[in-house]
């Protein structure tokens, strides 16, 4: 067998390329570095680009120490007795008068004008009352007349008696007959007749005189009782119809409140009560009075029962028209109490309504539902878990959670 290499696998000199075979095989390796050298550098630079650029940071997680408190302001709860009060609203009201001329006339003056004080029987207007003085001139006149006629008929009765008592005394005589007479007798009753119409006459016109003179003196417009004037309504120069309101008067004195009680709430009032009276006009200003008056029955549409009172002394803070606060002792709670500010409303997981308070402790505010017992002013008997002198918070705790860090500040500190 020959041992030679086929002619097939044997390259020739002349087969090979120029420079050597083995020559173009390396360079042809090494052209694909580059390329795999810059697709690892791109990926490299776009994951360092989206880790610093466009990944979000996650903040971070704040520690405990770290959150700030809530600056809150605190109260100490109290042991005690607290004084319970029913309040009512109520009107004040005095006694007041229209005053009006009786008759009809045109005003000379009105001499009073809103805020004047005046005396029981003060003038305070005058109504013109020329026609009524002319009036009562003519019937003083007819007066006269009546009684001048009258002595005329006085004087022909008696002559007409005597002459009757002559004639009686003929006819017992029998010297005149029956006849005449009776003529006589006539003439004395028509002269007795005539003169009580006479007289009756003389009444009528002395009575128009008094009448006349009672509207004259009406002319002047007079005060009832001692009062101030409220309002002015006419001028001078008005004319005004019987009734027609010139000025308004209110009686001096202490003033009147009614008000009105829930019927569950009559059995605490009595006649005799004290009671306390404020109005938003004289803000804490704080009066007193005592209840006279119980209405004998039950206003059906909001079933309360009006009471009245009167106050212990007249005072210019107050006035006719006002509306008023009354407030009557209604028992006392001995128990926990706390300022009303700190009584908040939340809303339980289950969606249910509870009222508590906020207490401060060591720096962080826990919640505390409570019972209340009853409320006065701007305190509060409580039933619940608190001691006397745990704090309360009473400002800044409107919006707290329970756990939430607050910084307590003494109470009442600027």
């Amino acid at each position: 067998m020959d041992s030679s290499t086929p002619p097939s696998l044997e390259r020739t000199s002349s087969d090979r390329p120029a420079g050597g075979g083995e020559a173009t095989a390396g360079p042809r390796r090494r052209s694909w570095f580059p390329v795999l050298f810059l697709a690892v550098s791109a990926a490299g630079f776009a994951f360092l680009f989206w880790k610093l650029y466009l990944t979000p940071e996650a903040p971070p997680v704040p520690k405990a120490d770290s959150v700030q408190a809530t600056p809150v302001r605190a109260a100490p709860v109290i042991q005690g007795l607290l004084q319970l009060f029913s309040q009512y609203p109520g009107e004040l009201d005095a006694d007041t008068s229209d005053l009006a001329s009786k008759i009809s006339g045109r005003l000379n003056t009105v001499e009073v004008r809103i805020g004047d004080t005046l005396a029981g029987g003060e003038v305070v207007a005058i109504v013109d009352d020329s026609d009524l003085q002319n009036q009562l001139k003519v019937a003083q006149v007819q007066v006269e007349v009546v009684e001048a006629n009258s002595q005329r008929v006085v004087a022909r009765l008696r002559v007409a008696e005597g002459e009757l008592e002559r004639m009686e005394r003929l006819f017992r005589e029998l010297l005149i007959s029956a006849q005449q007479i009776e003529s006589d007798r006539s003439s004395v009753r028509a002269l007795k007749a005539e003169l009580k119409a006479m007289a009756a006459q003389k009444r009528q016109a002395e009575a128009r005189v008094d009448l006349l003179s009672q509207q004259i003196q009406e002319t002047k417009v007079r005060a009832p009782f001692a009062g101030t004037v409220g309002e002015r309504y006419l001028d001078p120069g008005t004319f005004v119809q019987p009734g027609t309101p010139i000025i308004r008067l209110v009686k001096s004195g202490p003033l009147r409140i009614r008000f009105w009680v829930p019927e569950g709430q009559l059995s605490l009032v009595e006649l005799g009560l004290s009671f306390q009276l404020t109005t938003q006009i004289t803000e804490s200003r704080t009066f007193t009075g005592a209840v006279k008056r119980v209405s004998s029955e039950v206003n059906r549409s909001n079933r309360t029962v009006a009471v009245e009172g009167v106050m212990g002394e007249s005072t210019l803070s107050l006035r006719p028209g006002m509306y008023a606060q009354v407030r009557v002792a209604g028992g006392t709670i001995d128990g926990t109490i706390v300022p009303g500010a700190a009584v908040l409303k939340r809303v339980n997981t289950r969606g249910i309504e509870t009222q508590g308070v906020f207490i401060a402790a060591k720096d962080v505010a826990r919640w505390i539902p409570l019972d209340l017992l009853g409320r006065q002013d701007d305190r509060v008997a409580v039933k619940g878990k608190l001691s006397a002198g745990d704090l309360v918070l009473v400002f800044g705790h409107q919006d707290l959670g329970d756990g939430a860090r607050v910084a307590v500040a003494t109470f009442g500190a600027e």
